[in-house]
Parts: structure tokens; C-alpha cells; sequence
């Protein structure tokens, strides 16, 4: 559990959060659970604004271990346990305790279900996948899974053990990439013979059937993924936010990734460094299994150096394919995937293979887009973990990109009436550099790009998306664009204008400038200026798939850009 404090308004935030403390643990040994509960809690804070004001803000976190089906007891309990701080400290009364365990004791007597957590811990033994939520608790995964209601998991020897399996499975997070890896990754799987389930950013997917869209990166989609009974591989992204306010969906994988770390989401649940965030995300770590591994970027240095203390069997990434400490570690025996002389290669299981060049990967832009040829590598060491052969592997790293609708949204390229569109994704500084980097070499008259980003980033994380733009390439046209789905508590039009700010005070001529209220608006708003052989870089958060209809419709018309723009 997390709180959030605005010392401007709550001076007495050490005093409230060490009260807070006390109470927990207090109210833990009432229900006999401090010899089976680990507790760890800590302050860390920052100055942020809120758009008008400066605040010192302290985020209080406390967190405890409790058995499987006393979780929302647990919850309750720590809150209850801030209430009771929250009296002390601030009315300085005495808190009714009575009241509080009354309250928890109601909520822990309703959630129990023994037989579920005797399953549970029963799974768990035999190395099984287990997934649950509030109503069920599912056994295996995928064709190999059962699921029961909360209340009605029958007793241990009732259970079929003999046909609850695992499957193949990998979960892959990052601040940026983890969508394109996911996508690739399960390329892979279904070139190896799998029915492959997906959970994204996107959607949830089964092969290329599209089961429901939106953001499913949470345990959430996971979880429905893993009950589908076609399913025999599965690929899961698996982003910071739920994992922070929700945990991991498994307990078990074969491997999983982090593909990058970026300053990017600071300030939430507590984040506010990219060390931070860097642990949150190698929390995938801890569902693989011993002989599993985790996949890392031995160039991202923050993970370079964290990663080793979460497991012992890592695959490291790297685009130095001379690198000493990567070298080091296949002369050891270890996994790696590197890029060397412009060929992708992969050291896995004591062996060396030589996987394609550059050249034969479309998304690489020739190699441009770095960034894709890291997704490569971090793809084909996932799908070698999985048992895909190298085979298998190759093929899916030629044909991935090939196809429409491989890459939507993510470094997606189009001729549009003579002029080349990239849609991508790119959403924080990191991305959007990588963005630019990949299109530099790109041959175009003029450039333009449309920028935005959610309005839960703070003030200086906007504005270092608009200073990167400025510094990272020229730029005759730049659209910053806001986000109404994503304004986060923001006012209309408030994080174009601090972006045009910075933009202006990076030395950006006022007259390559606008601003545009949506995605769709600053989609057209390009569309309008754009002529033949320019380049424009629409990075699109909303609304992407009427986007890319528009876009669709304008080709197939036969539209010129320079032309009227159809409405």
C-alpha cells in the first residue's frame, strides 16, 4: 500500500507514517498473522508541482505478506491502519482499534477459503501454474488448465493432477519495446507449431484472432489468457502500473524480459528514480523458474547492474557484439544475444548461432532503427528459452514486419500521397529519440513530428520529451498535441502549451509550431502541410485505429499530399 503526502499540507508526515507502522503491526498480531508475515515499509520523497505550486511530496509505502485467501484483509487492514494514524497524528485522539479489527476480522471471515488455498499451496509444490482473482482459481495453463470457482475448488485428491500442465510462457515488460517483443516473440511461437495467446497493450489475442481490445498488460489479461483452452504458448506483456497495483499474474515462467528502464511514470507508487522503477520491473524475475532465465540489455546500465542480484541464469542483449563483460559471460557458459559485424547471433545452451543479417530484418530499417534490432535480440533469446528452434527463430525474424498489421502502431511505415509516414507508439524522451534516431538516414525533403504524453508525467519529464525533439534532429514542423483520454487531472491544452514552451525556449522558430487537441487533429494538421517526399513522425497514443483507416482510405483513394485533404 502506497500514500501519497503533500508535506505542504501535512507537516506531520514522519510522525503519521512510523504511527502508521506501529498500527499495522498491531493489528496483524490480533489475527495471528506476525509469524507468517514479512514487512518492509520506507519514505522517499521529491519535489514535484502540481501545475501551480510547488509540493514536497513523501510517499509512504507498506507492504506485508499475507496467506492466499486473506489478501483483501490484508489490504483493508493497512488502510485501516492509516485511518488510525491519520486520527492520532492529525486529531490527536485516541483511534478505536476495536472498531478497526472488527471491520478487518468481517472482511478476512468472507474472503476465507481454505480449500482454494490449500490447492493454491498444493500447485504450487508441484511447480504448476496457478492463476487467481476475486471468483476462481485456475490450475495449469492454457489446454492444459482447470478453473473452479472460489467457494468450489474440490479437495486435493479430487484435483486431476495428472492433466494440469504447464505451457511455454514468457513475460516481458520495459519502458519501451515490450509490445514489439511480445508481437515477435509470438511470431516465433506460432512458426514453432504453438497456438500461440497474447496479452498486450493492444488486446488480448489467440494466433492472429483478436479476443478483445484495449490495454491488457495487467494481470487481467494474463489471466484470460491462461484459461483459454486452445492456448499451448503464451507471450505476456506485463507493464509497471500492474504490476505495482496488482502483482504478477503467475507464479511460474520459462523466462521473462525487461527490455529497457527511462525515466518515464516517476512519482507513482512511490517511483521516483530510474533505480527504482528498474526494481518494480525485474519483480518479473521472480516468477521464473530455476532453470529459466531472465533476459536483459547488458547496455541499459542500471540493469546491467541490478539484474544479477535477482537471478543467477540471465540471457544478456547487448548492440556491442565486442562488449568484455558480455564476452566474459559466454566464455562462462552463459546465454547471450548480440549484434556483431551486422549479423544477429545468439550463444544459448554452450552453443553459438548465427541468426540473420541486419539486412534480412525488416523492421531494422537497414539497420537505422536500433532499437528494433535490440527487440530482435531480445525476441530470439525469449523463443530459444521456449524451446523454439533456431529455425523457427530465423524465419521469424525475416517474415515479422512483412505483413499488415505485424507492427500496428509500433514504427509502422506508409507512403502516403508521396510522402512517408511512420505511426509509432513512442510516448516518453527515450522513445521518441529512438524514434528520431531511426529515421535520420531516412532520405526526406522536410521532417515533421507530432509528440504527446499522458498528464500523469510531471512537469520536467514533459518538457525533456519537448527538448529532445529539439536537440535530436531538425525539424521543419512540430505538432504538440494533447491527450483528452490521457489527461490525468491536466487542463485542456495545458501539456501541448508546456511543451511549446520548451520548444520555444530550445530555440524552435515560432513559426514551425502548432498545436493540436487530439491525435485526430494533429493527424490532419500534418496531413494539410505535408508534400511529396517529406517525412512525418505520428506518434499516436489514441484513436490509432481510425487513424490508420484514414491513412488506409487516402492511399487506396489515390490522395496527393500538397492536395485538398478529403474530410
Amino acid at each position: 500500500m502506497e500514500v501519497r503526502l503533500d508535506a505542504n499540507e501535512f507537516p506531520r508526515a514522519e510522525d503519521a507514517f512510523h504511527a502508521w507502522q506501529r498500527h499495522a503491526r498491531t493489528l496483524m498480531s490480533r489475527f495471528g498473522w506476525q509469524q507468517m508475515t514479512s514487512v518492509g515499509s520506507g519514505m522517499t520523497a521529491a519535489l514535484v508541482t502540481d501545475g501551480s505550486r510547488p509540493m514536497r511530496i513523501r510517499h509512504a509505502t507498506f507492504t506485508a505478506v499475507a496467506p492466499i485467501d486473506a489478501l483483501m484483509a490484508m489490504t483493508e487492514l493497512l488502510e485501516a491502519a492509516w485511518v488510525l494514524a491519520e486520527r492520532e497524528v492529525l486529531d490527536g485522539v485516541t483511534p478505536d482499534v476495536e472498531a478497526a479489527v472488527a471491520h478487518v476480522r468481517a472482511v478476512a471471515a468472507a474472503e476465507s477459503a481454505p480449500a482454494f488455498a490449500a490447492a493454491h499451496a498444493e500447485a504450487v509444490s508441484r511447480h504448476v501454474i496457478t492463476t487467481f482473482d476475486d471468483e476462481s482459481l485456475s490450475i495449469g495453463a492454457g489446454a492444459f488448465s482447470r478453473t473452479w470457482l472460489r467457494h468450489e475448488v474440490p479437495p486435493i485428491a479430487e484435483i486431476p493432477w495428472d492433466a494440469l500442465r504447464n505451457i511455454p510462457l514468457a513475460l516481458i515488460t520495459g519502458s519501451n519495446g515490450k509490445t514489439t517483443v511480445t508481437r515477435w516473440l509470438a511470431r516465433m511461437l506460432r512458426d514453432a507449431g504453438h497456438v500461440v495467446g497474447m496479452s498486450t497493450t493492444d488486446g488480448l489475442f489467440v494466433d492472429d484472432a483478436l479476443l478483445d481490445a484495449g490495454d491488457y498488460s495487467g494481470p487481467q489479461g494474463a489471466r484470460t489468457i491462461l484459461r483459454d483452452p486452445r492456448v499451448t504458448a503464451a507471450a505476456l506483456e506485463t507493464a509497471r502500473g500492474g504490476i505495482l497495483r496488482r502483482g504478477l499474474a503467475v507464479h511460474h515462467a520459462d523466462a521473462a524480459c525487461v527490455t529497457n528502464v527511462s525515466m518515464d511514470h516517476f512519482g507513482e507508487y512511490g517511483i521516483m528514480s530510474e533505480h527504482q522503477l528498474a526494481l518494480a520491473k525485474l519483480a518479473v524475475a521472480h516468477a521464473v523458474r530455476d532453470s529459466g532465465t531472465l533476459v536483459v540489455p547488458a547496455d541499459d546500465p542500471v540493469l546491467r547492474k541490478l539484474a544479477p542480484f535477482s537471478t543467477s541464469r540471465i540471457g544478456w542483449v547487448t548492440l556491442d557484439g565486442n562488449d568484455a563483460f558480455v564476452t566474459a559471460h559466454t566464455r562462462q557458459g552463459g546465454d547471450a544475444a548480440l549484434l556483431l559485424d551486422d549479423v544477429l547471433l545468439l550463444h544459448h545452451a554452450r552453443r553459438w548461432h548465427e541468426l540473420v543479417e541486419v539486412r534480412d530484418v525488416p523492421l531494422a530499417a537497414g539497420g537505422a532503427a536500433r532499437h528494433n534490432i535490440a527487440n530482435a535480440l531480445f525476441a530470439a533469446s525469449l523463443a530459444a528459452h521456449l524451446g523454439v528452434s533456431i529455425e523457427a527463430i530465423q524465419r521469424g525474424l525475416r517474415g515479422f514486419g512483412t505483413a499488415t498489421g505485424d507492427t500496428a502502431g509500433r514504427f509502422e511505415r506508409m507512403d502516403v500521397g508521396g510522402a512517408t509516414v511512420i505511426v509509432d507508439f513512442a510516448h516518453n524522451p527515450a522513445a521518441v529519440a529512438a524514434l528520431i534516431a531511426a529515421t535520420t538516414s531516412m532520405p526526406a525533403t522536410r521532417r515533421a513530428i507530432a509528440i504527446g504524453t499522458g498528464g500523469n508525467r510531471e512537469d520536467h519529464a514533459i518538457r525533456l520529451m519537448a527538448r529532445t525533439v529539439a536537440t535530436s534532429g531538425h525539424f521543419d514542423r512540430i505538432v504538440a498535441k494533447d491527450m483528452p483520454r490521457y489527461r490525468r487531472g491536466r487542463a485542456e491544452g495545458e501539456m501541448p502549451a508546456i511543451m511549446v514552451d520548451e520548444l520555444t525556449e530550445a530555440g524552435v522558430p515560432a513559426d514551425r509550431l502548432a498545436i493540436a487537441m487530439d491525435d485526430r487533429a494533429a493527424t490532419d494538421a500534418l496531413l494539410r502541410w505535408m508534400q511529396p517526399g517529406d517525412l512525418v513522425l505520428l506518434t499516436v497514443h489514441s484513436d490509432r485505429e481510425a487513424i490508420l483507416a484514414r491513412l488506409a482510405s487516402l492511399v487506396a483513394s489515390g490522395w496527393r499530399a500538397g492536395t485538398t485533404l478529403p474530410e
